[in-house]
């Protein structure tokens, strides 16, 4: 995942709406998914025990790395979510947690 490149040994991942829409803009959902199932960082898969985002809008691009990183994240422990838009915030959680989960420990925490 080109917007992870050079984080090897992160234990805390902390993510903004633009910082995930930013870096989603350069591939097509396809290419997105075909790509990044192929090239899952080691940081993803080794290290990373809590992962934050704030400000989610719940695009489509913000939910396709949402799950990216849960189904590929093994040893996530937490994964806490500040979602901006209080209109859909109940469907956005719900479709949030419908997503596999790469660690059976990840409990998912909405702020």
């Amino acid at each position: 995942m080109k917007l992870l490149s050079g984080v090897n040994y992160t234990k805390i991942l902390s993510l903004t709406s633009g910082t995930m829409n930013d870096y989603n803009q350069e591939y097509s959902p396809e290419e997105f998914v075909q790509f990044e199932s192929e090239n899952v960082p080691s940081c993803l898969i080794l290290h990373v025990k809590m992962i934050e985002i704030r400000n989610m809008a719940g695009v489509e691009d913000e939910l396709e790395v949402v799950s990216y990183m849960l189904k590929n994240s093994e040893v996530l422990k937490e994964f806490s979510v500040d979602i901006a838009n209080a209109e859909s915030k109940k469907n956005l959680q719900r479709q949030i947690l419908l997503n596999l989960r790469g660690s059976v420990d990840c409990e998912i925490k909405f702020l």
